[in-house]
């Protein structure tokens, strides 16, 4: 039997009823933490502790009470090889065990933003598993200022209804209605864009929003003031949703309109003529059985309960919406937003090309279209051919060439090429020597470059001196 000290007896204390299974039971349907394991690693602890992990590894604690804490193992450091736990390291979030999915990880001090971290991490796992990942695509280039505008107005009148629906008192027809005015708004909004692009959102929606959506569940019950932190910041998200990065925003909608559901399904009974006769809500139910993490999305759900009829009611029902959320005014705020957009970026580019420090230029042109992750999102266009990435962008090629910058890098779609400022003067040499101001050099067996915000991996390629910097030409 293990006996804590009482600081760390408080600490697990506090995570076993952050984590009891009475919290993470019937947060999501077919889903449920309940009976899974959790490791915790308290501050200064030099093993694990195994919440509800199988019965003959570690031994048993006992809590201040001196009584045995019922499902709570103790791994002390020399036996997780033994039992094939390796150690965790302190930016691991989860502890990988021989002969069983990963472990979610508790460490340090018990906090409720925290759990409501691990058990939002814990859903995503299982919500991805066996699910078409969601790849990300450049945004639109060369999207005229007045379709960009229309775009970031319908997003924020969007944004205002969804507020809106969560923040007025539960009155099933107001509920309803305002429900039917925000599917007719997110159909206008995508009515433009192609079936593959409206495809990608609904799946960021899916896969970025029920996690939050069941974070903000188990917080609900678990730790109030958690809950109030997660609503509010979606509420500040919702207030301004035109001008919100698209990954962040489109998680962000899925979240709310998880929660318009809920609400919905609440006042299903009392919803007068907008009910479907004969139909359920059951909302969780039928997004959980949809192939392929619900091919149609959220929408589907609200498709499935709301009476839409394609003519004039619904023309109605959206005039009332965009004057009741002021489309008008979120046009003109979107217009003026977007032209000096437009201009930052155009003063970035600038920069990048004729900026301070080494120019970066990599040509990959030849090695095929890249798999593309940004930390902010798609692509921002500049013009008809060029686009930057103001947070930077990681590029993996096929082949297993990869190009990462963690600085802006501006993209010429038209002749592949990439380009970034950087704090260094690097120094190359290929196959047969250095590489000359005056001259160029070819490399055959790798390049593995790590410079200051830029790291890259190729096999064969050139290098050329430019001015104010290199050119790099990747061959494969």
């Amino acid at each position: 039997m293990f006996v804590p000290d009482e600081e760390m007896a408080r600490t697990l204390e506090g995570w076993i009823g952050l984590l009891a299974a009475d919290a993470l039971a019937d947060l999501w349907p077919g889903w449920s933490a309940a009976t899974l394991p959790v490791a915790i690693v308290p501050p200064g602890s030099d093993g694990v502790f195994l919440l509800r992990g199988p019965a003959d590894v570690g031994r048993p604690v006992a809590g201040r009470n001196a009584r045995l804490w019922p499902d709570l193992a103790r791994v002390e450091a020399r036996e997780l090889d033994r039992v094939g736990i390796e150690a965790p390291g302190s930016a691991i979030g989860v502890l990988r065990w021989r002969g069983h999915p990963p472990l979610p990880l508790a460490s340090g001090a018990p906090s409720g933003g925290a759990a409501a971290q691990l058990v939002e991490a814990w859903f995503s796992g299982w919500w991805g598993a066996g699910r078409a990942a969601d790849a990300q695509a450049p945004a639109a280039i060369g999207q005229e200022t007045a379709e960009a505008a229309e775009a970031a107005a319908l997003a924020t009148v969007e944004g205002r209804l969804l507020a809106t629906i969560l923040r007025e008192p539960c009155e099933p027809r107001a509920v309803w209605r305002r429900a039917l005015q925000l599917l007719l708004v997110r159909r206008e909004r995508r009515a433009a864009l192609e079936e593959e692009a409206i495809d990608r959102q609904r799946a960021r929606e899916i896969r970025g929003g029920l996690p939050a959506y069941v974070a903000l569940r188990w917080a609900q019950g678990r730790a109030s003031a958690v809950a109030a932190e997660l609503a509010a910041a979606l509420d500040a998200v919702l207030a301004d949703l035109g001008s919100a990065p698209p990954a962040g925003r489109d998680a962000s909608v899925g979240m709310a309109l998880a929660l318009v559901l809920d609400r919905m399904e609440a006042t299903f009974a009392a919803a007068g003529p907008y009910r479907r006769a004969g139909v359920d809500i059951e909302w969780r139910e039928r997004v959980r059985r949809a192939p392929q993490a619900a091919a149609q999305g959220l929408d589907a759900a609200l498709e499935a309960v709301l009476p839409l009829d394609g003519g004039s009611r619904d023309e109605a029902a959206l005039r009332v919406a965009f004057g009741e959320h002021d489309h008008a005014a979120a046009v003109e705020a979107a217009r003026r937003q977007s032209e000096a957009a437009a201009g930052a970026r155009t003063a970035l580019v600038e920069r990048i090309l004729h900026g301070s420090g080494t120019l970066m230029a990599v040509d990959v042109s030849a090695l095929g279209p890249p798999a593309v992750h940004s930390p902010a999102g798609g692509a921002q266009p500049v013009h008809a051919r060029l686009y930057v990435y103001p947070e930077g962008a990681d590029f993996h090629f096929p082949g297993g060439c990869r190009v990462t910058f963690g600085l802006p890098v501006a993209c010429d779609l038209a002749s592949g090429l990439l380009q970034a400022r950087v704090a260094a003067r690097p120094v190359f040499a290929g196959d047969d020597g250095p590489v000359w101001e005056e001259g160029a050099a070819a490399f055959s067996e790798g390049l593995d470059l790590r410079l200051p915000g830029l790291q890259l991996l190729a096999v064969a390629g050139t290098i050329h001196p430019i001015d104010g910097g290199f050119l790099l030409r990747l061959l494969r």
